[in-house]
């Protein structure tokens, strides 16, 4: 599957940048007819962030979704997102699960799996906005 980042006249330079540097993409296709640019190949890896097992991450439920929490090792609580709600990610992240079994953990679980995948999606942002020290 490829992603493709569409950029309309309006969006700042800024932007483009900041997207890239956090962003797998395949192409990127400019709208801007005035500069000429149809198609841009880029191959930027996203980085992959493991951050130290002593954090846990927590789910609390709220109304018919997930709320995730990071529990640092100080006892404070950082909020992560919120998803869907599934019985699965639930009962596991109930308690507190160490954060490094949910981003390299596989199971034969769809949700669980989505799970995965959007936290490894997100850890970049989230190390830069916390300031998470990583492993």
């Amino acid at each position: 599957m490829k992603k493709v980042l569409w950029l309309s006249e309006s969006d700042g330079h800024g932007l483009f940048c900041r997207f890239l540097e956090m962003m797998t993409l395949d192409c990127v296709i400019n709208c801007n007819h005035e500069l000429q640019i149809k198609q841009l190949e880029v191959s930027v890896m996203a980085k992959k962030y493991s951050v130290k097992n002593s954090n846990m991450i927590m789910a609390r439920k709220a109304n018919n979704k997930l709320d995730y929490y990071l529990r640092t090792s100080t006892g404070e609580d950082l909020y992560l997102f919120t998803r869907e709600y599934s019985t699965t990610c639930y009962e596991m992240c109930k308690s507190g699960a160490p954060i490094n079994s949910v981003l390299f953990g596989r199971k034969n679980n769809t949700a669980f799996m989505n799970l995965s995948k959007y936290l490894n999606f997100m850890m970049p942002y989230l190390v830069d906005y916390y300031g998470l020290a990583t492993a």
